[in-house]
């Protein structure tokens, strides 16, 4: 597991996906933040490592990456 791959597991193993936020809860507050400050540069990255991300991190960058 890389450094990147590992914090969103840390963060939802710590219930980050349980901790209410305005738009939904903090871990997709947290996703979309990284989004919105990096984007093109993110969905670079996404790109180029999604061969090798687990499912569920695909799954978690699809649904903040898309348009």
């Amino acid at each position: 597991m890389g450094t990147d791959e590992g914090v969103w597991v840390r963060l939802r193993g710590h219930g980050a996906e349980q901790i209410a936020y305005p738009g939904g809860n903090l871990y997709a507050h947290l996703c979309r933040s990284v989004a919105d400050r990096h984007g093109t540069y993110v969905q670079e990255l996404f790109a180029s490592w999604a061969p090798l991300a687990s499912e569920q991190v695909l799954r978690d960058a699809q649904r903040v990456l898309r348009p």
